[in-house]
């Protein structure tokens, strides 16, 4: 049994770490099990009874094979340790897929107006590469207001201080694409 319990804490503390170094692979994971969604809606909270995304799933086998190697440490039996683990990892699991989802429906102004959608132009703080995200500012009210984007074509590498026009919101994240100079005769 303390075997499981040392497989779940490897599992839910180096996946994390692969994930740092791979994303692309785990974001399509996250975004397929998104679509899964259980859960109760007191207020503007949505309670994740069903933690299906990737941090939730890292948190609940870091903290049943905490748990249980603990509770089998200081001499539990191998049953009380099982059902104390999964309780425990899954109350964890939920709490954290409760948080990400209050983060998600998080619906800031700017986001959900298109004042941002009506600027000719922005600015590139840092860089957006092929196939990742950069952060691009924009003046709107006279307050400078920055946004995680992305470039239109996937394969566009827009570089810092570039000038560009949004296009768009995809899933809460602004669509650009490099404005073009205009030369004169």
């Amino acid at each position: 049994m303390l075997t499981i319990f040392h497989i779940a804490l490897a599992v839910g503390i180096i996946l994390p770490i692969i994930s740092l170094i791979g994303n692309a692979l785990f974001s399509v994971f996250d975004n397929v099990l998104d679509a899964f969604h259980l859960g109760l809606c007191p207020g503007d909270m949505t309670i994740g009874f069903l933690p299906v995304s990737a941090p939730s799933i890292y948190g609940g086998l870091i903290v049943f094979g905490g748990v249980g190697k603990a509770l089998l440490l200081y001499g539990a039996s191998d049953l009380l340790a099982l059902i104390l683990s999964i309780v425990w990892g899954y109350v964890v699991a939920v709490v954290i897929q409760t948080f990400l989802n209050k983060l998600r429906n998080h619906k800031a102004l700017a986001l959900t107006s298109d004042s941002v959608l009506t600027c000719e132009k922005g600015k590139v703080v840092n860089a957006i590469l092929p196939h990742r995200l950069g952060k691009v500012s924009f003046e709107i009210d006279g307050q400078l207001i920055s946004f995680i984007a992305k470039a239109e074509n996937p394969e566009d590498k827009i570089a810092q201080n570039s000038q560009v026009e949004p296009i768009g919101f995809e899933n809460k994240i602004l669509v650009v694409r490099l404005k073009e100079e205009k030369t004169c005769c």
